[in-house]
């Protein structure tokens, strides 16, 4: 098995995620009483509200289960403090795609965002640009699209967003 690898932010991201659905997990156990009381308890599928909170509840404890062990398995590995030569973990990478510039940070698993211009290193799009350097050109299929990247340059981020 591969080992997973994320930046601090990106495990701080996660770990918040975690936070946030263990807090949503817990309203809806609350809501549990109000919910079997909201429909005929004669026969338990006759009772909708029951049935999708217990439905919340089993979906939500699935996700923190899965977080948890995620976290759990985490390498976090520290972002580069000098400008790497390769697309590496951490890294800020600039890229002609398609004769359009656009500058992406690689970071860990499950931590992309395209709003904050994050591609996970084990996205499609991540997994060509690690290990290029500088000057490297790679044509991909992107869906049905073919898409030139060159790679303009290679350097550390300061963006909070980023790390």
């Amino acid at each position: 098995m591969n080992v997973l690898q994320t930046t601090p932010g990106g495990y701080d991201r996660l770990h918040q995620l975690l936070i946030d659905t263990r807090k949503r997990f817990y309203e809806v156990c609350q809501d549990n009483e109000d919910a079997n009381g909201s429909g005929d308890s004669s026969v338990w599928h006759d009772n909708f509200a029951y049935e999708e909170n217990q439905r919340q509840m089993q979906a939500l404890s699935t996700k923190v289960i899965h977080l948890e062990r995620l976290l759990a398995d985490m390498s976090v590995s520290s972002l580069p403090i000098v400008e790497p030569q390769r697309v590496i973990l951490g890294s800020l990478v600039t890229v002609s795609m398609n004769e359009q510039k656009r500058t992406f940070f690689i970071c860990g698993h499950q931590d992309g965002d395209v709003n904050h211009n994050r591609i996970s290193y084990d996205s499609p799009l991540g997994r060509v640009l690690m290990g290029l350097e500088v000057e490297d050109e790679v044509t991909i299929n992107l869906g049905e699209k073919s898409v030139d990247i060159e790679i303009l340059s290679i350097g550390i981020s300061s963006q909070q967003t980023h790390n």
